[in-house]
């Protein structure tokens, strides 16, 4: 599968003349891959820790054994090569580079070592491997992108390899791949299975309200705000459809029974901002329509989190209903809380400890209007859909510089939310 290149996007920090360390960029294809058995997405790890005595898999078409000795002829491995190497620590990596080459090490740095090889020298990354995988397996899946291979040592084998770390570069990433569109990207069939549309029903048309997760069969987690001068209308919520404009074959639309508002919301940008909605029939799961699960109590949650919605794709002060057609998706990083309550104001306003936040706070990226109600979701595999988050208010206008989304904490609510979704 071939594609060509539309964009590169080196990142900004890099410097070869002062070699800086940010030795990475994007590329962006004119046309999308085809994803097959073949061809997948990898998971980008974002664990700022790498754990002790870690091993990591490097892959490349790297320059043979006789091409370095040789001297003259180079040649690359017709095949894609794969080796397991241990990961150094900073010092180790430092001690092995000796004190000239260490100067070249960046805080964003990491380092793998090489192995022994019976036929001499060792196994390292080379001459070609630079911007391939360097990855590390966790509890959840075989292969994570740890890192960007670098510059190693000449000749290759005989010391370490530096690489690039992903987890200190996944702001400008994700940055970089959601900035097309406005709040996000066009969400693929069954990627957000546990993602609904909360509509207000007139006669024979539907007009999109909120967004909602499913909890189970006859239960869906949302936001209060969606209902508190609103909640005579009669709505219906639409599972297992892409969009918002036209029907599928695919979709479910169920009636409200009922609709439960935490006692402790009192209306406005409040930290109690979840509702529990009883459907007056129950949800027939399928590949494309799945539950949510929801966090132990009180958990504090962080790393990267999947949103969801059709809300606003405009970044004006008043963005009004200018809904997106189509269900939109961000990747995005939850921001330390103390960071959250510092770009808001401090102490004393409505962000407090039920909330998270999530940037970048660089801008670009955000919830918006209409999104409410729906998820921020760690995707943990197995088709387990982790809730840690109802999106609930944003400072506008969105996506702005320092005006993080804001979301009501799951995990504060756990036991009420569990009491009221019972089946």
């Amino acid at each position: 599968m071939y594609r060509s290149v539309q964009e590169i996007v080196p990142h900004p920090d890099f410097d070869a003349a002062r070699w800086t360390g940010h030795d990475l960029a994007l590329l962006r294809m004119r046309k999308a891959l085809n994803f097959t058995s073949n061809v997948q997405p990898i998971p980008l790890y974002d664990g700022a820790e790498v754990p002790a005595d870690g091993r990591a898999s490097i892959v490349g078409y790297d320059l043979s054994r006789s091409g370095v000795e040789g001297g003259t002829t180079f040649t690359w491995n017709p095949m894609l090569q794969m080796a397991d190497v241990p990961i150094l620590s900073s010092c180790e990596c430092q001690q092995r580079l000796g004190p000239v080459l260490s100067t070249y090490l960046a805080d964003v740095n990491i380092c793998t070592d090489n192995v022994e090889s019976t036929m001499g020298g060792g196994t390292s990354t080379c001459l070609g491997d630079s911007g391939a995988p360097v990855m590390i397996a966790t509890e959840l899946q075989a292969y994570n992108l740890l890192a960007i291979p670098s510059w190693t040592l000449a000749p290759c084998g005989l010391g370490p390899s530096v690489h690039v770390r992903v987890a200190p570069h996944l702001d400008w990433i994700l940055a970089i791949i959601e900035r097309k569109i406005f709040g996000g990207t066009d969400a693929f069939t069954g990627e957000l299975p546990y993602q609904v549309s909360i509509q207000r029903a007139f006669l024979t048309s539907r007009t999109h309200v909120c967004g909602g997760t499913i909890l189970n069969p006859l239960h869906v987690l949302t936001a209060a705000s969606c209902f508190w001068t609103d909640s005579s209308s009669r709505f219906e919520i639409v599972a297992g459809n892409l969009r918002i404009d036209r029907p599928s074959d695919t979709q479910q639309v169920l009636g409200v029974f009922w609709i439960r508002m935490h006692p402790g919301f009192t209306g406005g940008t409040s930290s109690f901002d979840v509702a529990v909605i009883r459907t007056s029939s129950a949800f027939f799961f399928t590949d494309l329509i799945r539950p949510v699960t929801l966090p132990a109590f009180d958990e504090l949650p962080s790393g990267l989190v999947r949103v969801g919605g059709w809300g606003s794709t405009s970044n004006s002060i008043l963005p009004g209903n200018n809904f997106s057609n189509v269900l939109q998706k961000i990747n995005v990083l939850i921001v330390p809380w103390n960071e959250c309550l510092s770009v808001l104001g401090g102490p004393g306003g409505p962000f407090d400890e039920r909330n998270i936040c999530t940037g970048p706070l660089s801008g670009g990226i955000s919830t918006c209007t209409g999104d409410a109600g729906g998820g921020a979701v760690q995707h943990l595999g197995n088709d387990v859909f982790l809730q840690v988050g109802i999106i609930t208010w944003n400072v506008l206008p969105c996506g702005g510089i320092n005006t993080p989304s804001i979301y009501t904490r799951v995990s504060a609510f756990t036991d009420w939310i569990q009491a009221n979704s019972a089946l």
